[in-house]
């Protein structure tokens, strides 16, 4: 079976946290992966660091460079870097052997084997992608961005794009992407490339199960809130059960000081497991107990 071919866009802060995700990734899924890893200041010795200790028969690394004025245009702020419009584009910059990819936020971790997510039906739908918005928030968005009501609002973090039909359709180029952007102005961009996921691409995303493919402290919190789901609880067991992907968005972050939260664990997991790998250890993967 052919390689999975995924997509990271990080800059140099970011490295520890991709570790992570990788290591994971190889834990979980048996296959190949090949990694695109989209940067504009990434160097040979951070690869190096990347792809130290891990599996090179089954993790090929492939920087994509990408010239900084494209997105000079585009509005960063410190906890969204121009990093997070790469995504965006990817069907632009990937290699046109390749023909789907599956984006992953580098502050994800991987608990599911990846394949059936990767090689699924997407149903003509050019990106699938998950949310776990209450539809009252959905509905603040739709009318933030000037959205219908049967556009959803999805969470960018986790992204699986068929190449072949972003190419053959209307293309994104990033003049294009900066002139809705003018159009939205920039106070109506509250998270900038998700706003424009939402515009750009509206209907034509198929929507995954946020519970499987982007599950969050946050969503396990907001949903045990709610009164109606009192005999249908989710722990980190239930997580453990059906969960594919974990992502810890927002500022509460397992790696910081003050996180508060149940899945925390499984990163730290495979922060565990990567840095005996980088350090040189026997590869502990199969030891490694999953709470």
């Amino acid at each position: 079976m052919s390689a999975i071919h995924l997509l990271c866009c990080l800059d140099r802060g970011y490295i520890p946290q991709l570790r992570v995700m990788l290591c994971s990734a190889l834990q979980n899924e048996p296959g190949e992966l090949a990694v695109h890893i989209a940067h504009t200041g990434l160097t040979d010795s951070d690869f190096a660091a990347i792809a130290r200790g891990f599996d090179r028969q089954r993790l090929q690394l492939l920087p994509v460079c990408l010239d900084p004025a494209l997105f000079a245009g585009a509005p960063t702020q410190k906890r969204y870097p121009k990093e997070m419009y790469y995504r965006l584009f990817a069907a632009q910059y990937l290699p046109p052997a390749v023909h789907r990819v599956l984006y992953l936020d580098p502050d994800t971790v991987v608990i599911g084997p990846l394949g059936p997510l990767y090689r699924m039906d997407m149903g003509g739908c050019p990106l699938a992608a998950a949310g776990h918005l209450h539809r009252f928030f959905t509905r603040i968005n739709q009318l933030r961005l000037g959205l219908g009501r049967d556009v959803p609002y999805l969470n960018s973090g986790v992204l699986l794009m068929d190449l072949d039909a972003l190419r053959a359709g209307a293309e994104k180029t990033p003049p294009q992407v900066y002139a809705a952007m003018a159009r939205l102005g920039r106070w109506r961009l509250w998270l900038p490339d998700q706003d424009l996921l939402a515009v750009l691409y509206g209907g034509e995303i198929k929507e995954l199960d946020g519970r499987a493919y982007n599950v969050s402290d946050r969503y396990l919190r907001l949903y045990n809130l709610n009164p109606q789901n009192r005999r249908r609880r989710f722990d980190a067991d239930w997580v453990r059960r059906h969960g594919v992907i974990i992502h810890y968005f927002g500022k509460n972050k397992p790696w910081k000081p003050g996180y508060r939260g149940v899945l925390g664990g499984y990163y730290h997991q495979y922060d565990q497991i990567q840095r005996r790998l980088a350090a040189g250890g026997d590869d502990p993967i199969k030891e490694a107990t999953i709470p």
